[in-house]
């Protein structure tokens, strides 16, 4: 088992042993000293196959099935973290409030878990001003590890989500060679280790998509729209779809390419229609009617009856 893993199951088995109501000394008695269990659960020394033997069986369950319960609560721990994020990131207060009471942290089992739970609490001082640009830079960078996480590929897609967030900060100077790194680093499969969330690796993308746009590499956005757009049908995912394909609508219009231009706008109304937000078709349609002096309904209507109806 690698120390992370070590650690996370640890804290999973701590976790158990509360719900039991076991006193940490009575856990731990004639299978390891309480200094060592302490161990376990700060990283600081690898839990042993026998160990986790011995623990299973001091709580009544079969080893099999704790290992299959510890990663499926992984699972939906990560599901339930990135949607705590995710109401930071829309400032939606009533969520975040709600889950920091249902979830404090101590409960949060999983390391990874652990550095998004930290960062949403970063965001939200930052969104309220709690913390300054020059502050929320350095505790990201503090959390990840910058530049050294870097050295250590292959990352989780946890870590290149919070890496991600950097590219928004003004703050933090190295952005332009962390763009870089991250294209390099979701090119290839093999660096990136997935498999927690399929929501994280489209985020990502958003986010790297939207800071090339911003230093108005069309050609790239166009490159790296399609790469997640493919992802996305891959995997059957809708997340942020809507968003890719007017990425590309924008990079088209930069680049005088009309017919694309308008190809890729209609498919943005098709998907925001087809979905089942009307707040999020509302806020982008006054985003586009804002970027191009346009009715987007009508738009869409022109679209039909042009490449369609008088066919």
């Amino acid at each position: 088992m690698k120390s992370t893993y070590s650690k996370d199951l640890a804290l999973y088995f701590e976790k158990l042993r509360f719900d039991r109501n076991l006193t940490q000394e009575v856990f731990v008695e004639g299978i390891v000293s309480l200094r060592q269990y302490r161990r376990y659960l700060k990283g600081d020394s690898h839990i042993s196959q026998d160990v986790v033997n011995l623990f299973c069986e001091r709580l009544g369950y079969h080893t099999h099935s704790i290992l299959i319960s510890f990663e499926n609560e992984r699972q939906e721990e990560m599901k339930r973290v990135v949607k705590f994020y995710n109401s930071a990131a829309y400032h939606d207060e009533r969520a975040y409030l709600a889950f920091i009471k249902e979830y404090p942290r101590k409960r949060i089992i999983d390391r990874l878990n652990q550095m998004i739970y930290d960062h949403t609490i970063i965001a939200h001082d930052y969104n309220l001003k709690k913390i300054t640009a020059e502050e929320y830079a350095k505790k990201t960078i503090e959390l990840v590890d910058y530049p050294n996480i870097l050295k250590r590929l292959p990352l989780s897609t946890p870590e290149m989500l919070l890496l991600s967030s950097l590219l928004y900060s003004p703050a933090f100077t190295d952005r332009d060679y962390l763009a870089s790194e991250i294209v390099k680093i979701t090119e290839n499969p093999e660096l990136v280790i997935s498999g927690r969330t399929d929501v994280i690796y489209p985020l990502v993308m958003y986010r790297l998509i939207q800071y090339r746009g911003i230093q108005k590499k069309y050609q790239e956005v166009l490159q790296l729209s399609d790469r997640v757009i493919k992802y996305n049908e891959e995997n059957r995912i809708i997340y942020l779809l809507d968003s890719f394909w007017y990425f590309k609508a924008l990079a088209y219009s930069y680049l005088g390419q009309k017919e694309e231009h308008e190809d890729a706008l209609f498919k943005t109304y098709c998907l925001l229609r087809g979905g089942s937000n009307p707040p999020n078709f509302d806020r982008m349609k006054k985003l586009i009617e804002s970027d191009w002096p346009i009715d987007f309904d009508q738009f869409a209507k022109d679209y039909i009856e042009k490449r369609y109806l008088k066919k």
